[in-house]
Order: C-alpha cells, then sequence, then structure tokens
C-alpha cells in the first residue's frame, strides 16, 4: 500500500513540472474500468480527426478542428476530407487501442460545441481541451463504484499552468475481496496535466 502511495505522489510531482500554462489541458487522467463522457464541449478545445486503417492524411492538409467562437456564433472549424486512400497500407492493419477514449455525447445546450461533424475514413479525437473543460467519469458495464459513483474532472489554470481537478472515483469487480476494493486504483496515462486537491 505504501508503495502504491509513493509511486502516485511520484505521477503527480512528475506533473506538476509537465503543466502548461496556455490555457489548455491535455491528455486527462484515466482511472481503470471507468469511461469518460463530455457533454459539453468548451470554446478553445481541439479535435484531432485520425485516419482509419488503410488511408492515409493527405498531404498538407490539416487534421485539426478548433471549437471557436465567430461573432456570437460558437462552432466547430470545418474539414471537408482529411484522409485518402493509402495505397501502400498492407491488408494486416495492427490494431490500435484509442489514443484518447473521451466520448463526446450529444447535447443541445446553447453556447458550446457538440459532436465534431463526420469527416469520411477519420475518426475525431479530442486534443486539447480549454480552461473550465468538465469531464464526466463513470465506471464501465460490469464494474461497480464505491462512494462516490460518478465524478468530474475539470481542466483548471493556476499559477500560469493548467491540471486536472482530482477524482475520487473507484471503480472494482465483483469478484475481487474486500480488502482488494478498498485499494486505489493507479491512474495511468497523463500526460501534460495534473491532479490537486
Amino acid at each position: 500500500m505504501e508503495l502504491i502511495f509513493l509511486f502516485l505522489w511520484g505521477l503527480l510531482r512528475s506533473g506538476e513540472a509537465a503543466g502548461h500554462g496556455n490555457g489548455k489541458c491535455f491528455a486527462p487522467l484515466y482511472i481503470e474500468f471507468a469511461e469518460i463522457t463530455i457533454d459539453r464541449v468548451m470554446v478553445g478545445s481541439k479535435v484531432r480527426y485520425k485516419c482509419e486503417a488503410g488511408y492515409r492524411r493527405i498531404p498538407g492538409e490539416s487534421n485539426f478542428i478548433v471549437c471557436i467562437n465567430d461573432t456570437g456564433l460558437i462552432h466547430w472549424t470545418t474539414k471537408a476530407s482529411v484522409c485518402e486512400r493509402d495505397s501502400r497500407a498492407t491488408s494486416q492493419q495492427s490494431e490500435r487501442k484509442p489514443e484518447n477514449p473521451v466520448t463526446i455525447v450529444p447535447s443541445d445546450t446553447a453556447g458550446y460545441c457538440g459532436i465534431p461533424s463526420p469527416v469520411e475514413h477519420t475518426t475525431p479525437r479530442v486534443t486539447e481541451y480549454a480552461v473550465g473543460q468538465e469531464l464526466h467519469y463513470k465506471c464501465l458495464h460490469g464494474y461497480d463504484a464505491r462512494p462516490p459513483t460518478s465524478d468530474i474532472s475539470t481542466c483548471k489554470e493556476e499559477h500560469g499552468k493548467t491540471f486536472w481537478t482530482r477524482l475520487s472515483l473507484l471503480c472494482t469487480n465483483d469478484s475481487k475481496s474486500g480488502e482488494e476494493m478498498t485499494q486505489p486504483i493507479p491512474v495511468t496515462g497523463s500526460t501534460g496535466c495534473f491532479a490537486i486537491d
């Protein structure tokens, strides 16, 4: 238990040095056995379109869009096409884990960007989150949450550094013993931001 605490403390301390003061948070904190959703995408957030297997980015074509406020109208910048068939692609493509498994859910809330427009042969992934952006965490189907049952992490900026606020969500499997269920699940994949109380 003490080793886990020291590991997490070291991870958080290393994140302090990596914090950025440009008003953006990058990859969010991941909790094992949890999913992350956004219901309102804030102005300043950025999405990258990733080409599907067998396709590559068109040379000179940007694959980013940004949620902007254009004279009072909040919307995503647009892309007509980003990817083209890759003639060099092999029939056996390696399967990759999503780089940023954050789902944007439909929202009718005015003043925020919705789901990015579909672009053929691509998958959109949020890569930068504006200060104030909230991410909602929920345990995956088949896993139990120890109170609280869901949690929200917010991108904040203080003293020129951006960070995700601390989460208290713990997702466990029914088959684990009571002792195992009380141990914290390690945070993974936290690049560019750190968590504080």
